[in-house]
């Protein structure tokens, strides 16, 4: 595999072919070029998640109730990618869940669609969940030790339907999660 701090775009577009081709999952190629901007932009330039918050998308979780400007809408979904796809434990380190961040992602990519006219963010919000599973999955691949853990990985499963964290759920020595809890008298 590629390395995940590359800062080229061949580099960044290698890495996407290879994890759509780990998760199954093939973005359409104007959202693939998108998130490859958007990679090389944050992890070429060494951003972290303290860049993200200091951003738009930190304004705008500091001053909840507060309408984000237009030009802001696509940089606050931006964060809420980067954050739960790359870097979901910067997240729940400030007590921010998954869940959260894709609703309000979503939202932001779909608002920034309906006022801006452009398709690429209504494929942006419709993808939200997809493109979160290829870059864990690209951070799991290149940091094993860095996979969700199993809480987080139900939470995320729960909220989202998000196939990267069902994975996890499953995986070695895991028993099949529940949506709900069992009426049986036993």
């Amino acid at each position: 595999m590629q390395d995940l701090h590359t800062s080229d775009t061949l580099g960044w577009r290698a890495l996407m072919t290879e994890a759509q081709a780990a998760t199954g999952i093939l973005l359409a190629p104007e959202v693939e070029s998108y998130l490859v901007r958007l990679l090389r932009r944050y992890v070429g330039e060494g951003a972290s998640a303290d860049s993200v918050f200091k951003g738009p998308l930190g304004e705008f979780l500091r001053h909840p109730g507060t309408a984000p400007a237009e030009a802001d809408l696509a940089a606050i979904a931006d964060g809420c990618l980067l954050l739960a796809g790359l870097l979901p434990d910067q997240a729940m380190q400030r007590a921010i869940p998954l869940g959260y961040l894709v609703e309000t992602g979503r939202h932001a990519y779909r608002e920034q669609a309906w006022r801006s006219r452009e398709t690429l963010f209504d494929r942006l919000e419709t993808d939200f969940i997809d493109i979160i599973d290829l870059l864990q999955t690209l951070r799991s691949t290149e940091f094993p030790e860095a996979e969700l853990d199993r809480l987080t990985a139900y939470q995320l499963w729960a909220d989202t339907g998000s196939r990267y964290a069902f994975v996890v759920l499953v995986g070695p020595g895991a028993a099949l999660p529940a949506l709900e809890t069992s009426v049986m008298l036993h």
